[in-house]
């Protein structure tokens, strides 16, 4: 009996943190969304007014993915949904976030090509742009292949594929490498602040999509895994709400 309640308690402190950290992340993107839609109002050109929106949609996205993963999440715990359906529901609506999140990245690169000092640079941003939606739709349908294939032979226990976090990883390597780029050959130093917090998002996402997606393996200890999974996610969450803190131009 002592062991029982001991379990129980261990698995309520688990799920305890767990919500916890999810329910931060939520609240901050939702408020850094309504931040950046309100300053929207009082940016000067459209180029700017298309990053305050870039970023509050990149926000939720994020947002969306979190909530998503962890309703359908209790629905599989609660054994109302498998886990095949859990993937098959789960990952498509995570790509919907991540292309908000992508969204937000080509808005910064459309914003960042008036502070770019050298005019040489500026040519060839719309074939990048073309390239890295063209790229994400690949990468989508790659690992869709892969999630509709689950299907051919159900059963109750399906494990989740690294590849089903293809897209995920594309658009945030993305971040890692453009932002920082960006933000080096901005002349505009709020810009410049503003990409490094957005970056530093992005790096952070990328960490704890990596241990969702167990490249990076599990220590084998529950409470350290979701630690190294949604306290980047945490943390993530609050960098874009510094990013969108500090639009201004």
């Amino acid at each position: 009996m002592p062991l029982v309640i001991l379990a129980t308690a261990y698995n309520t402190a688990y799920d305890t943190l767990y919500y916890s950290l999810s329910a931060i992340s939520v609240l901050v993107l939702a408020y850094t969304m309504f931040l950046g839609l309100k300053k929207r109002h009082g940016l000067p050109d459209a180029t700017s007014l298309n990053q305050a929106v870039g970023i509050a949609l990149a926000a939720l996205g994020f947002a969306v993915s979190i909530l998503a993963g962890v309703f359908l999440d209790t629905l599989m715990k609660r054994a109302i949904i498998t886990d095949l359906l859990y993937q098959q529901l789960h990952f498509p609506i995570f790509y919907i976030g991540v292309a908000l999140v992508l969204f937000g990245i080509d808005s910064s690169l459309l914003t960042a090509q008036k502070s770019i000092q050298s005019q040489s640079k500026k040519p060839g941003v719309k074939q990048l742009r073309i390239l890295q939606w063209g790229v994400f739709i690949v990468t989508i349908a790659i690992a869709v292949f892969y999630l509709l294939t689950l299907s051919v032979n159900p059963s109750q226990h399906v494990a989740q594929q690294p590849v089903f976090f293809l897209p995920v990883i594309f658009v945030i390597s993305i971040g890692i490498v453009e932002l920082p780029i960006l933000a080096i050959m901005s002349r505009n130093s709020s810009l410049r602040k503003h990409l490094a917090w957005f970056s530093l998002s992005m790096f952070l996402i990328f960490v704890g999509a990596l241990r969702e997606a167990t490249i990076i393996p599990s220590s084998g200890e529950p409470w350290i895994d979701l630690l190294a999974a949604f306290g980047p996610f945490t943390a993530a969450s609050f960098c874009l709400y510094m990013s969108t803190r500090s639009l201004k131009f």
